[in-house]
């Protein structure tokens, strides 16, 4: 079998859908090496992240290059002469605005539906935009790929999708994220100037991560225990996005004393082990999620979690998490001042963190992947 997909999202401007889609090009050349899978990518495409050139360094992974980018409209008419130059038998989609009719069969991976489902959280204008790509995406696919049961579940009870063409393939923590020696974390912390002891969250910034809540519950943990800022602070890491950074920066101002909490930014992939596994826990308050990587990220490293019990994320973290409303500012003040002062609570949410993650692999993605490739090259006609 010869699959086309688009690998045009893995840049550093989609860090969790990069991360998607490099780890899963690796893991079905891996898992059938028989077959042949062809990657669109655009040219000069880099990522601080991921490596294409690793990538194509498998004998049965070839980069065809298109001349437009994922945002470039061009790429509609572009992509599809390309996926036909390459001979292949089906097309993996792998985000919203790939070509909507390449002429072949196609797969297309769906991430969550906030658009739609929590559509107060998108501004206006890019949630319209947003829904009709959807709509096109959705419609040109013979097969959709949820990220997980809640995505499948937004897709058929939304109308969106028939039960019949959708098929759940979960994610993964890459082999990478695993417990930290004490050496790396000390470096790291130097390197950084992190403090002794801290609370973390990694991801981007954007109001359905639902920063405000944990910026409250830190305030509120403070006003109780003004000792804590005695060597400890709440540290936000990753990506900023400069249309809510404002926001984000004003309630670290008013809920928090501004020394008390840390913004990182953007944390280089290489890092990212041992600052989850230095973290005392790792909060991660979202109100809307399609999967929730991070949270496995920080479990496959050894960290206590404290995750909101909203979309996908309960599916995620299993038993091996403490699960709270995500609008409950109480609950997470005291849930985190629990791991915080409980060694115990803390060394088991570590121990059934690590067995949790353990259970999600990228083969095991890659497995239901290429059956749906499988499946739908036997019903394609001829």
């Amino acid at each position: 079998m010869h699959v086309c997909l688009d690998g045009r999202c893995i840049t550093d401007h989609f860090p969790g859908i990069g991360r998607y889609v490099h780890s899963l090009v690796g893991a079905l050349a891996d898992l059938a090496p028989d077959d042949r899978f062809s990657v669109l990518v655009t040219p000069g495409q880099r990522s601080g992240r991921f490596s294409l050139s690793l990538l194509a360094e498998r004998p049965n992974v070839f980069l065809v290059p298109v001349g437009a980018g994922v945002f470039n409209p061009i790429g509609q008419w572009r992509c599809r002469s390309a996926i036909q130059r390459t001979g292949a038998d089906l097309f993996h989609a792998t985000y919203w605005l790939g070509p909507w009719w390449p002429g072949l069969p196609t797969v297309l991976t769906c991430y969550d539906l906030i658009g739609r489902r929590a559509p107060g959280m998108v501004p206006s204008l890019k949630g319209r935009l947003l829904d009709a790509a959807v709509w096109l995406s959705l419609r040109r696919a013979e097969r959709v790929l949820a990220i997980s049961t809640a995505v499948a579940d937004d897709l058929v009870t939304t109308g969106l999708a028939a039960a019949g063409r959708v098929r759940v393939t979960p994610l993964a923590a890459s082999s990478e994220f695993q417990p930290p020696s004490a050496a790396a974390v000390e470096a790291l912390k130097v390197r950084l100037h992190l403090p002794p002891r801290y609370l973390l969250y990694v991801g981007i910034d954007k109001p359905h991560k639902n920063l405000a809540t944990l910026i409250r519950a830190w305030g509120r943990l403070l006003g109780r225990r003004p000792e804590l800022t005695d060597g400890t602070r709440l540290v936000l890491a990753g990506p900023r996005d400069r249309r809510y950074r404002r926001l984000t920066d004003a309630y670290v101002a008013h809920f928090a004393r501004t020394d008390a909490v840390m913004i990182l930014g953007q944390v280089d992939e290489s890092d990212l082990p041992a600052l989850y596994g230095g973290a005392a826990a790792f909060a991660f308050p979202s109100r809307h999620e399609g999967f929730g990587l991070p949270v496995l990220e920080a479990m496959a490293c050894g960290t206590p979690v404290v995750v909101s019990n909203a979309t996908s994320l309960p599916e995620v973290a299993g038993d091996a998490a403490l699960l709270l409303d995500p609008l409950d500012a109480s609950g997470w003040s005291a849930a985190l001042e629990r791991v915080l002062d409980n060694p115990e609570l803390a060394d088991d949410l570590r121990s059934r963190g690590q067995a949790q993650a353990a259970r999600f692999t990228w083969r095991a993605t890659a497995e239901a992947t290429l059956a749906a490739y499988r499946e739908l090259q036997e019903a394609a006609p001829g």
